[in-house]
């Protein structure tokens, strides 16, 4: 079950405290096994957040969203590590892909935006201006072989 709240003291029908402050409530209930998990504080402090799906945060917490600095593992293999802003990837940070792929750089909500340069798992790379999730106005450098060419 999932419940978005104002700022506040939060209390269950039963009376139970259920939290402090605005943000999205997520309860586990025997519907849904035990996920998702939190060891930690994952309201307001730092915690792991392990969701049913595999997928794992590591990091900061703001009113129940990832908001500071931490690290989100997908089931995939693939991993951002850096600023999240009210749950989306926002500042600087570096997401991996499994395939070997890595972005270094500026984030704005969600997507590569600003400086930053993308390392391709063949060893060549592209750097510069970001706008989107797409290239602006980046330089493509070819890997050097053995040969130097």
């Amino acid at each position: 079950m999932r419940a978005i709240f104002p700022a506040g003291i939060h209390m269950s029908r039963a009376g139970r405290w259920l939290g402090l402050g605005a943000g999205l409530l997520i309860l586990a209930t025997a519907a849904c096994a035990s996920y998702p998990q939190c060891l930690g504080d994952c309201v307001h402090g730092r915690g792991t957040l392990i969701l049913e799906s595999g997928e794992q945060y590591v990091g900061e917490f703001q009113n129940g969203l990832r908001h500071g600095y931490g690290t989100l593992t997908l089931r995939s293999g693939a991993h951002y590590s850096g600023e999240w802003q009210y749950n989306v990837r926002h500042g600087r940070g570096t997401y991996v892909w499994p395939n070997g792929d890595k972005y270094i750089g500026e984030w704005r909500n969600g997507k590569r935006h600003g400086e930053g340069t993308l390392f391709y798992g063949n060893g060549d790379r592209e750097t510069g201006r970001w706008a989107g999730g797409k290239p602006a106005e980046t330089r493509f450098y070819k890997a050097q072989t053995a040969a130097g060419g």
